[in-house]
């Protein structure tokens, strides 16, 4: 009986420890200008060059020529999950140092991204040019098209009918 208690434990233990562990780490975390708010680094980025900031975001493309990834921002939730709604501040560029997996970058893949402004760059969006900030990536989580299990509390309620014949 109690080695059936402890079975339970280390099972209970390991999901919880699981869906709680942090997506960004405390020391990169702790680097972030909690300051910055996204509407004034969207507003005004030359203000922030070389500033740490947290930003959630949705992939538009990927160029592995230039190994480089183009997103749209969006809300993070609680988890630091963004949200992926359509309302957006604006867009973003990630400059990755050294190649990565363009497999991981897909059209519509949410990310959590820890970077650095590097600089604003004038891209041509449509019949215009559009001003996307230049982050360097410190730190990021992509987030799986499969919606991992959501272990907070939910309440819901229902009324249902029986009957036999």
């Amino acid at each position: 009986m109690a080695s059936m208690k402890s079975f339970i434990a280390l099972i209970a233990l390991v999901v919880f420890g699981f869906s709680c562990a942090p997506i960004i780490s405390d020391e990169v975390y702790l680097e972030i200008d909690k300051d910055i708010s996204l509407e004034e680094l969207f507003k005004t980025p030359d203000k922030f060059i070389g500033k740490t900031v947290l930003i959630g975001g949705v992939v538009i493309q990927f160029d592995s020529s230039n190994n480089r990834l183009l997103a749209f921002q969006t809300e993070l939730d609680d988890r630091l999950q963004p949200l992926g709604n359509d309302e957006t501040l604006g867009r973003f560029l990630i400059v990755f140092d050294k190649p990565v997996d363009k497999d991981k970058f897909e059209k519509g893949v949410k990310l959590t991204l820890v970077g650095s402004l590097e600089r604003t760059e004038k891209l041509p969006l449509h019949q215009t040019f559009y001003n996307y900030l230049v982050l360097k990536p410190i730190e990021y989580h992509i987030w799986s098209k499969d919606q991992p299990w959501d272990f907070r509390p939910e309440f819901r309620f229902g009324v249902g009918i029986s009957g036999s014949i």
